[in-house]
């Protein structure tokens, strides 16, 4: 059928693309609209910046000023006040402020250089000068004056010197005091808490048996219940062979019986905390804290092993032990 639309009416097609055109134009305002108010909130965040910057670079300013001012009020609050403090101080404690061999030296070339001044308009003034100049020259000797207190320090360095020697001589009987027994040595009686806090007497341990005694750095730790459960394990061949088990260290009782309890050890475990009443004695040290003893029947010390291996102790002492047997 033909069509009706009469020939200058718009085609539908152009008033289509009009409109688009139209809306392009609308978002392209929009979008330049938006483009210029980043920009502009872009250059204010931009100008808070720098003036933020500003800001910081004078606070530091400002810092560095007060440090240098603080700084100078120490120095001067050091000269004016504590140093005139403590002289008083020293003064009324009786202790010598004299100034030490390089001060001395260094106010004497102070004096020196003061009267080599006061000597050179000598040349030029005549006698009166020279007098002023001999003057001035008695007048700096004084300084030196001090220097004859020489001997209150000298008698407080040797009170010092010899409190010290005091002190050191208890230190030095103490350790040779301390003297390790030897093999064929009797060990002699002593009274030690057991695990329970009560006392045991070495001697009714050694009197009727063979006494074994190992020592161990600390309780509860893997080495010593190695060596502990070695012990434990075996106790009953070392009474077949007249011997009785124990377990020495500096540990508290306390410790001792959580870790005998734990453990099921089955013999007595001994504390000597400072080792000075039988640790020391059978030569035990901190550089060798697991050792072994073994005590013949009577008190003779008959073996003493020192810095021994855990896993290997047990058996190693109950060897000996087997041998002393062996030997009657």
């Amino acid at each position: 059928m033909p069509s009706t639309r009469g020939t200058n009416a718009p085609r539908r097609s152009k008033r289509v693309t009009e409109a688009e055109k139209q809306q392009a134009k609308v978002k392209a305002q929009q979008a330049a609209k938006a483009t210029a108010a980043a920009a502009a909130a872009a250059k204010k965040k931009a100008a808070a910046a720098a003036k933020k910057l500003k800001a910081e670079d004078k606070a530091e300013s400002v810092v560095a000023d007060v440090k240098k001012k603080a700084g100078k009020a120490v120095k001067e609050v050091k000269k004016q006040v504590v140093k005139p403090a403590a002289k008083k101080v020293a003064k009324a404690a009786g202790v010598d402020t004299k100034p030490t061999k390089a001060t001395a030296t260094k106010s004497k070339k102070a004096d020196d250089k003061a009267t080599t001044k006061a000597k050179k308009p000598a040349a030029t003034q005549g006698k009166k000068t020279k007098s002023s100049t001999s003057k001035a020259v008695s007048a700096s000797k004084p300084a030196a004056a001090p220097k004859k207190r020489a001997p209150p320090k000298a008698r407080g360095t040797a009170a010092a010197a010899a409190s010290t020697k005091k002190a050191d001589k208890p230190k030095k009987e103490e350790s040779a005091a301390v003297t390790p027994y030897k093999v064929g040595d009797i060990v002699e009686d002593v009274t030690l808490q057991n695990e329970d806090d009560k006392p045991v007497s070495l001697k009714s341990l050694y009197e009727d048996k063979h006494l074994v005694i190992f020592s161990y750095p600390k309780a509860d730790t893997p080495g010593c219940t190695t060596q502990a459960c070695g012990y434990r394990d075996i106790r009953n061949e070392y009474e077949e062979h007249g011997a009785t088990v124990i377990g020495l260290s500096c540990d508290k009782p306390t410790a001792q019986i959580k870790w005998k309890s734990k453990n099921e050890l089955g013999y007595s475990l001994l504390s000597d905390p400072k080792a000075d009443l039988l640790l020391k004695k059978l030569g035990w040290s901190d550089k060798s804290k697991r050792c072994h003893w073994v005590i013949e029947k009577g008190g003779k010390l008959a073996e003493a092993k020192l810095g021994v291996k855990p896993a290997d102790d047990p058996k190693n002492a109950l060897e000996f032990v087997k041998s002393l047997k062996d030997s009657k």
